[in-house]
């Protein structure tokens, strides 16, 4: 989110973009059921949120895939309770921040990757995102969840990789 505000802010300044489990205007695909049990029962939601960010065969064959991200997001200071309801109630946070409009006038070339078993971003919504910028390519990883670069590290790094090669043919 930060590259595309950025690209949108300063295009000077950007040459590409590999955007990973992205999207804008996230409100209307998250249901508002879920959004209530954040706010009523975070820390049951959050740990539903991070198994449901990781594939299948992540959680069989890597188990601690789960354990870093759980460790990293409950370490004191990291990502409190009120810093992640602020991503759904504030006007300007996460959930809220909406460029959809102005995606037309992304000018970089942006590889927008999903994992097709992430369940903590809206496949429509990233989709949405590679559709609307004109030099957008939409990759769908199979048994991938929301960390590809965490889940399948050497399969991101050559995607990664194959992508900055094109960058300036």
């Amino acid at each position: 989110m930060i590259a595309v505000q950025a690209a949108l802010d300063a295009p000077e300044r950007a040459l590409a973009m590999m955007l990973v489990s992205c999207a804008t205007h996230l409100t209307p695909s998250v249901p508002g059921e879920v959004l209530r049990a954040y706010d009523a029962r975070f820390e049951a939601a959050f740990d539903y949120m991070i198994q449901g960010s990781i594939s299948a065969t992540t959680k069989r064959e890597r188990p601690e895939v789960a354990e870093l991200l759980s460790g990293a997001y409950r370490a004191k200071g990291n990502f409190s309770r009120e810093v992640f309801l602020s991503f759904i109630h504030d006007p300007d946070g996460v959930f809220h921040w909406n460029v959809t409009e102005r995606l037309k006038d992304v000018s970089q070339p942006a590889l927008v990757i999903a994992g097709q078993e992430d369940q903590t971003m809206p496949m429509e919504a990233m989709r949405a995102l590679a559709a609307r910028m004109p030099h957008a390519e939409f990759k769908l990883v199979a048994d991938v969840g929301h960390s590809y670069p965490l889940e399948r590290p050497h399969d991101f790094n050559e995607d990664l990789r194959t992508f900055l090669s094109q960058i300036g043919e």
